[in-house]
């Protein structure tokens, strides 16, 4: 064995033995790699998260000597912005954060990094430099065409900093941009059900706001308010409001039952695709690389209970893993996914050969469906999905994988 290698064998046997001295070496690693002053114990990423500017939120991680400090993260509600815009997002969360941490007098991070590249460093910089007056390293963490981290940025103008993708460095790194990945996407769907779980009650004549709250804060959610019998709920909001709820969640019960009897079917086909793309009058509209395209066909009776077929589409196990077994969601396997309208699907051919399509959704009606099962895909995959144009001539490309094609109906499930 060279001298070489037996400091290397040392050097790794230590670091089992005392996982920190591993963290400040790979932090030393980072102190070059940027040419920083100081090592970068404190560690800060920022991500946002919408669909399409609804429920729009941010969140900031903390990390300490390379660990997750947890106690030190921080959820944002977007209140400035309108619509989604990451840019104005990114720049009321950053102005939020460090206005507040220079009035507190609060220790400020050795390292700023943005999930994003260079647009995103600019937009980071343009606070932290030229409005608060703060000098702070900001790094990037930039995607390829697949949506997967691919190069570390860093200085004005940007520049890529050379690192193995295999390294314990960009491990770290990533690390850190998963995690406020997550961080960002639970708190925007907590928000977001919440929203739903809100309007529901909202619509109940005789249910205010301290009555929702009373009910909610007993029974913890709405579906175990419509479980509790009455005396239940008359235990804590009284007679006169018990039977105004009760008569309110029969009324949406007797409804929403009403709509499932007569709902036919949403129609989704799903194909794993390499890639796939949406050209309209010959521009190109959107594409994806590895992932999924979605046709889906909507009907008038077509409910929110329908939509959660997003659910299902992104956990579908037809990716493989390490051992060429279809065992990963698109989800795991870092995928896109791509959202097509196809009223086609609903076709009828009972009579004749031209086929019928009276049970396809008229776009008053489908529109609004077809936003919101986007939407709900979204949600699941973490990330905005790419579309079509509803009603348009579209010309669609695609690079079926296996071949693997999936068709579900949402009131068929087989």
């Amino acid at each position: 064995m060279n001298v070489k290698q037996f400091k290397v064998d040392r050097l790794k046997q230590a670091e089992k033995l005392n996982p920190e001295q591993r963290n400040t070496r790979i932090l030393k690693e980072i102190q070059e790699a940027l040419h920083l002053e100081k090592l970068p114990a404190h560690i800060e990423c920022f991500d946002n998260s919408n669909i399409q500017g609804s429920d729009a939120v941010a969140a900031c991680v903390v990390f300490k000597m390379g660990k997750p400090s947890k106690q030190e993260y921080r959820k944002y509600n977007i209140k400035t912005v309108v619509g989604p815009d990451d840019y104005a997002s990114m720049k009321e969360v950053v102005r939020r954060r460090y206005g507040r941490a220079i009035e507190e007098r609060s220790p400020l991070p050795d390292l700023i990094i943005t999930d994003g590249g260079k647009g995103q460093m600019e937009v980071v910089r343009s606070v932290v430099e030229d409005e608060l007056g703060l000098s702070i390293p900001i790094a990037g963490l930039a995607k390829d065409g697949k949506h997967r981290t691919s190069e570390l940025l860093f200085g004005f103008p940007p520049v890529t900093v050379g690192m193995r993708l295999d390294s314990p460095l960009f491990h770290l790194l990533t690390r850190i941009q998963d995690e406020v990945h997550r961080f960002a996407i639970t708190f925007h769907k907590d928000k977001r059900s919440k929203t739903q779980t809100k309007s529901e009650l909202d619509t109940i004549k005789g249910i205010g706001e301290k009555t929702k709250v009373l009910l909610l804060r007993h029974f913890k959610s709405v579906k175990r308010i419509k479980e509790a019998s009455f005396e239940e709920l008359k235990s804590v909001i009284g007679e006169a409001k018990a039977k105004a709820l009760q008569e309110g969640l029969d009324g949406k019960r007797t409804e929403s039952d009403k709509n499932r009897t007569k709902a036919n079917k949403m129609r989704t086909v799903t194909q794993r695709v390499q890639h796939a793309s949406v050209t309209i009058d010959g521009q190109l509209k959107s594409k994806i690389g590895k992932g999924l395209l979605v046709l889906v066909g909507i009907e008038d009776k077509d409910t929110q209970e329908d939509l959660n077929g997003g659910k299902k589409i992104t956990n579908l196990r037809i990716f493989d893993d390490e051992n060429g077994v279809m065992n990963r969601s698109v989800i795991e396997a870092g995928g896109e996914i791509m959202v097509v309208s196809q009223f086609t699907l609903h076709a009828s051919t009972k009579k004749g050969n031209r086929p019928s399509y009276l049970k396809a959704s008229k776009p008053d009606i489908a529109i609004p469906m077809y936003k919101a099962f986007c939407e709900e895909v979204g949600l699941q995959l973490g990330k905005p999905v790419q579309t079509g144009t509803f009603g348009a001539d579209m010309k669609i490309e695609l690079l079926n994988d296996g071949p693997v094609t999936i068709i579900i109906d949402s009131q068929n499930k087989e």
